[in-house]
């Protein structure tokens, strides 16, 4: 997911490639903490299988969400 958002990014702000990649940097490492910590909270307070059926539900909702994101730039490509 990471060059996909880079590329994104890139195409926002052309003219500042330095500061859109430390953005993309950013957000990455957040995003990382973010998860991090909140899958150790899920870890050590539910079950085995709560932990896997709320990845299942994320990975899931994570390609609902691309998909979705996917089909308005490409509509708003063709505008």
């Amino acid at each position: 997911m990471n060059p996909g958002t880079l590329v994104w990014i890139l195409d926002a702000a052309p003219e500042t490639p330095e500061a859109a990649s430390a953005v993309n940097v950013t957000n990455l490492q957040i995003a990382l903490a973010a998860g991090s910590g909140l899958g150790a909270i899920l870890v050590s307070s539910t079950t085995l299988q709560t932990v896997f059926l709320t990845a299942g539900f994320i990975v899931l909702a994570s390609a609902v969400l691309a998909a979705v994101a996917a089909r308005f730039v490409t509509l708003a490509r063709r505008e």
